[in-house]
């Protein structure tokens, strides 16, 4: 059974939630419908948690040992489950909440004093790194792919100063940046020519967007295949050409 959640952050609050596994350019891999207490986890996972357990569950189709990374956000991310994957042959970096840290102390807003500083923690098996770092507000990661170095730095707006500065910026915030955009960049693909469905039926509404979800998926596995192969730009189908194509395909 599908359950509605509220997420009041979500510019559309109230949904049915889907996890997706995507890669750097936005192609979906894998996917996981929420369903409360039928949602998919497997036995063993289960005592990490609902958001540990669906990175475990959605990363079984990921390759072991071959130096494949995974990134997420801080619902999902605890040391239990970077171990888990470490275990598993897989590194990881995530944002981690600062009641997850299993007792990790790290240096608070007012200790590292100035945009840009940073403090961190490597354990004592030299195999997880926890790096937190001042930014507009505090950011802790916590991986084990990435550390503080080496820094490199980026322009941001100062407030006080009228103008834009430089500012280190950790190795493993580098990465997160890098790679957490395919999720983002596949919603966004999906909300540019989304099928108007005018219904308050849930399946139909669903119907209609993994029809999207897939045209998008499919379109950026196209534009890959015509890169790879050198075809010209301006002979490669934008989305909505793509869209066009695939429908009067189907007529």
């Amino acid at each position: 059974m599908l359950a509605k959640q509220v997420i009041k952050s979500k510019p559309n609050p109230v949904g049915i939630k889907n996890w997706v596994l995507c890669g750097k350019s936005g192609r979906a891999l894998d996917f996981e419908l929420y369903q409360r207490g039928g949602t998919g986890i497997p036995e063993q996972y289960r005592h990490l948690g609902l958001g540990a357990s669906v990175v475990l569950r959605l990363s079984e189709s990921v390759p072991k040992d071959m130096n494949y990374k995974l990134c997420f956000d801080n619902y999902f991310t605890g040391i239990p489950l970077l171990w888990e994957l470490k275990l598993k042959g897989i590194l990881s970096l995530g944002t981690i909440k600062a009641n997850r840290l299993m007792g990790c102390a790290l240096k608070n807003e007012k200790q590292l004093g100035h945009r840009g500083a940073s403090d961190t923690k490597v354990s004592a098996e030299g195999d997880i790194c926890v790096v937190r770092w001042l930014d507009n507000g505090v950011v802790t990661l916590e991986s084990t792919m990435a550390g503080d170095q080496p820094r490199d730095q980026v322009r941001r707006w100062s407030e006080s100063a009228k103008t834009h500065i430089f500012i280190d910026r950790p190795y493993a915030v580098q990465v997160y940046n890098d790679y957490m955009g395919g999720v983002d960049k596949l919603d966004f693909l999906i909300s540019l020519y989304r099928i108007n469905a005018k219904t308050r039926k849930w399946p139909v509404r669903m119907i209609f967007h993994f029809l999207d979800f897939a045209l998008a998926n499919a379109w950026l596995e196209y534009r890959n295949f015509e890169v790879e192969h050198g075809t010209p730009k301006r002979q490669v189908l934008d989305l909505l050409s793509f869209r066009s194509e695939v429908g009067q395909a189907l007529i």
